[in-house]
């Protein structure tokens, strides 16, 4: 698989509203965390799942037809490096306190720049 794949554009477009540019690491090419108050667990085949915040976290889009993960725990760094045909979804889970309005549901949009449904 190669960059550009339909795999990595489908992923990556789905991605962009929910991770942004770590500056950081400007020198390493495209390296992007989650946005500010997001957990994202990424699922892939087999059952296998990587999941962080932004400290946690990097996404590291530099390898054609593979995504790099580092996720860091307990001072390990974990590298994983996945064929994007692998990953099966993503899940968001916001760290942001809300409460609901009077229809019961959140009155507080998390992420402008997404489509919520």
């Amino acid at each position: 698989m190669v960059r550009g794949s339909t795999d990595e554009q489908y992923w990556r477009g789905h991605l962009k509203p929910f991770i942004e540019f770590d500056s950081d690491y400007e020198s390493a090419g495209e390296i992007y965390v989650p946005r500010e108050h997001l957990n994202i667990a990424f699922l892939f085949e087999g059952g296998f799942r990587v999941a962080g915040d932004r400290s946690s976290l990097q996404i590291n889009f530099n390898a054609p037809g593979l995504l790099i993960l580092l996720f860091v725990e307990d001072a390990t760094e974990n590298i994983y490096r996945i064929p994007w045909s692998r990953l099966v979804g993503f899940q968001l889970i916001s760290k942001r306190q809300y409460r609901g309005g009077k229809s019961g549901k959140p009155n507080l949009v998390l992420f402008p720049g997404g489509k919520h449904t």
